[in-house]
């Protein structure tokens, strides 16, 4: 299931998004709109119809039909490309990265992936997907993303948990990824069709 952004969960991912976007601001990043997001995931082929995605029970592929029923009505989808274009051959690298992973479970605590503990949260998943098939340290940014913890209490009490604290660590999210000055974005209808280009 997606998040849910009336549960103390998705309602902080939703907060740290709005913190992201002054982040963006404060170096230097236009940003128009100020839409934030709480998830992403990653087409694996348009005719195939289906997504590979990082989800609370981990890493896996859901046909789009059921990707889109799972969110509530009113939810607005965006289709992002990379700009500039990036070869087919190397778009297919990055799914095959991401599929790859299917069966590794969630990043709970948010951390880097490494060999010996690889896991991955929604954004992290498409993330090093294109580092990996691009050979690049960054892709969606210029400089590094400090994971931001917004609201600072629910954070707090959420590491706790799991007898941890909050973490020191670069990354990225969803509302990162949304804003990316690399990405070209569409909105889409539920049907998959463009309903209209995005600034």
């Amino acid at each position: 299931m997606p998040l849910n952004t009336t549960q103390p969960f998705g309602s902080a991912i939703q907060a740290t998004g709005n913190a992201t976007i002054d982040w963006l601001k404060a170096h230097g990043r236009s940003v128009g709109a100020h839409d934030t997001a709480v998830h992403v995931a990653m087409v694996v082929d348009d005719a195939a119809a289906f997504v590979v995605e990082a989800v609370r029970s981990g890493v896996r592929t859901r046909a789009i039909a059921d990707f889109w029923a799972d969110f509530p009505e009113g939810s607005r989808f965006f289709h992002g490309v990379l700009s500039p274009h990036v070869p087919r051959e190397k778009s297919a690298a990055a799914v095959a990265f991401a599929l790859q992973k299917v069966g590794l479970p969630y990043a709970d605590s948010f951390e880097l992936p490494s060999p010996s503990h690889e896991r991955y949260y929604c954004s992290s998943l498409v993330d090093y997907a294109y580092r990996s098939a691009l050979q690049q340290t960054l892709v969606f940014t210029e400089v590094g993303f400090p994971l931001m913890f917004v609201p600072k209490s629910f954070w707090e009490d959420y590491y706790r948990k799991m007898n941890q604290s909050l973490p020191h660590v670069s990354g990225s999210n969803p509302t990162l990824l949304l804003h990316s000055s690399r990405v070209r974005y569409s909105q889409l209808v539920e049907d998959g069709s463009i309903f209209a280009p995005t600034g």
